[in-house]
């Protein structure tokens, strides 16, 4: 996604809407947004499936698929990623034809009939990947990897980045990638720029925000994230992806994501 060395920016659906929750499908402001993001500079929007079913997502139907298409280009928005929260609260099973698998199975083949690019998989809470179950996740992520040869699949999670590798080695497919999440690796590591080293081969998706040492969420450079240090690595290791905010929306959200997308334009582009 960066060409002449150009920055592709996104931002995470529903962070240019007032809300008293970090993540959340903006239902009643969702189509503003699109014209919100081309007025401010965004590329594309990252589209979100919430955690539990949500049949008033446009998403969900040719209607609403519709609607979106023709908001793409009335803006001149790209169509590019897509999070599945839905895996955070219902977890994946051994059965094929349990309704979960069923569901992630209707939403990627979706989510692939509507030109999606990347498929952004959040294996956190319900399917939190540790030690004891890489072997049952790289089977799952394989088999999806092969089913969906046309989709870039990125896993989102909490696993160390050595056991990380291990799984994208495991699950090896040409399709099958990683988020490098700024504010939560920052939480998990002693050193980001190793971890970006060790994973350079599988990094395709770099989520931006900052954390604080309890965790929180906080306004880019309030907490522990050194991102002189974490975009020259990403520099070093060459990578061609966009920067998506999944940031807190401060007091304006609008206003917070001139700043960040700002910000991190400058930072990175004074590296060339």
């Amino acid at each position: 996604m960066l060409n002449n060395n150009k920055i592709s920016f996104g931002i995470v659906q529903g962070r240019l809407s007032y809300s008293d929750q970090l993540q959340q499908f903006p239902q009643e402001n969702w189509q503003k947004e699109f014209s919100q993001a081309k007025k401010i500079g965004y590329d594309f929007i990252e589209f979100l499936i919430e955690r539990e079913h949500n049949p008033k997502n446009p998403f969900w139907s040719i209607t609403g698929n519709n609607e979106i298409n023709n908001l793409l280009v009335q803006n001149k928005l790209n169509k590019y990623s897509i999070c599945l929260d839905y895996i955070i609260n219902n977890k994946i099973e051994k059965d094929y034809m349990h309704e979960v698998n069923k569901y992630i199975d209707k939403f990627i083949k979706l989510s692939m009939n509507n030109n999606f690019k990347v498929v952004i998989l959040p294996f956190l809470e319900h399917n939190e990947l540790n030690e004891n179950n890489l072997d049952f996740y790289s089977k799952f992520l394989l088999e999806l990897s092969n089913k969906f040869p046309n989709i870039i699949f990125c896993i989102e999670t909490l696993l160390d980045a050595n056991n990380l590798l291990n799984l994208l080695n495991l699950a090896k497919s040409d399709n099958l990638k990683c988020v490098f999440d700024t504010g939560n690796r920052v939480l998990l590591s002693e050193d980001l720029n190793e971890d970006i080293f060790k994973l350079k081969d599988f990094i395709f998706h770099v989520h931006v925000k900052d954390k604080d040492k309890l965790g929180q969420n906080v306004m880019l450079t309030t907490g522990l994230v050194d991102f002189d240090s974490v975009l020259k690595s990403l520099k070093k290791i060459n990578y061609k992806g966009p920067f998506v905010f999944e940031t807190t929306r401060g007091k304006d959200p609008i206003k917070t994501a001139i700043e960040n997308k700002d910000f991190i334009n400058k930072k990175y582009m004074s590296l060339f």
